[in-house]
């Protein structure tokens, strides 16, 4: 074993690459690498073009939340709303789209509270997580593959939701304890 600080040269270098799977929302890569202490591995890694999701807030301190199957959980999860970002888009545009297409709200200029990555080990997926505010309310644009459920939560039934872990989604936890803590101190 390699002890860390005896490292020169952390990074991977890549000998070869390719495409081994095209989808709709991903695609996955195969990297054959050369690690620090010069033995080779494989990499498979999941290239993503990142997601945006949104704390939303109305005005009786309520936060909208979102239900949907997920497939690979098998289960329904409760989450905040969010998508992937398309192509020429940005976090903040992708968070407006996403909010109104599956719950019908239109928001306030998104404050971004953090960007992360979710699982590192495999997907080049950054997640961007805002807050906002409800400006209006219109109607669900869902795409056809989607079946969303919606509606609003008092914050401290959400902050509740996620110390019982009826709310296991990350990014979902994540923003709601950041939220919580600009509440709290807003400076």
């Amino acid at each position: 074993m390699i002890e860390p600080e005896k490292i020169q040269n952390p990074i991977e270098k890549t000998t070869e690459s390719k495409v081994v799977f095209q989808g709709k929302f991903f695609n996955v890569r195969k990297h054959q690498v050369i690690l620090p202490d010069g033995k080779k591995a494989d990499r498979e890694i999941a290239e993503h073009p990142g997601a945006a999701g949104c704390v939303v807030l109305n005005d009786k301190n309520e936060l909208l939340l979102v239900k949907q199957y997920r497939k690979a959980a098998e289960q329904v999860l409760t989450e905040i709303p969010a998508g992937k970002i398309d192509k020429n888009e940005s976090p903040e545009s992708c968070v407006a789209r996403e909010v109104e297409e599956e719950t019908g709200v239109m928001i306030t200029a998104p404050e971004k509270l953090i960007e992360f990555y979710p699982s590192p080990g495999f997907t080049t997926e950054k997640m961007f997580i805002y807050r906002a505010y409800v400006k209006s309310q219109g109607s669900t644009r869902q795409m056809e593959d989607e079946c969303i459920w919606s509606g609003f939560v008092p914050f401290h039934h959400a902050l509740n939701m996620i110390k019982t872990g009826e709310i296991q989604d990350a990014k979902t936890i994540i923003g709601i304890l950041l939220t919580e803590a600009k509440l709290k101190n807003p400076g």
